[in-house]
């Protein structure tokens, strides 16, 4: 499957893939990216006036740089998942470790009620 790119002229600063770009800056980006910024008025359509002729392509280099980016989100959706994996696992145990610290003291409580009954009943004989 091919994409379709722009070339923008930035009307605005924006953050492209990490990078802030400044007003009056020329990038290519695939058709949704475009239509956003667009949309958001951070940008137009480039023309021959701005040095590079309006161009629609298609090419591997446009579709390897999608997949790095779908790549990297998914990257960042696995890193949060895996670090909620690891902070509900380490609640688990903590709640584990309470409630087990809960019933060794109530079991040394029941065990120091019986020693003094014992004693008492000791001393009663």
């Amino acid at each position: 499957m091919s994409l379709k790119t722009f070339v923008l002229k930035l009307t605005g600063a924006v953050v492209v893939e990490g990078t802030i770009l400044r007003a009056g800056s020329l990038v290519e980006l695939v058709e949704s990216e475009a239509k956003a910024l667009l949309a958001r008025g951070k940008a137009v359509l480039s023309d021959a006036d701005d040095g590079v002729a309006l161009k629609v392509k298609t090419d591997a280099a446009n579709a390897t740089a999608v997949a790095d980016r779908a790549a990297a989100s998914a990257l960042a959706e696995a890193q949060a998942a895996a670090e909620k994996v690891a902070a509900d696992a380490a609640a688990a145990a903590q709640a584990a470790a309470d409630k087990a610290a809960e019933e060794e003291a109530a079991a040394a409580q029941l065990a120091a009620e019986q020693a003094a009954a014992a004693a008492q009943n000791a001393g009663n004989q």
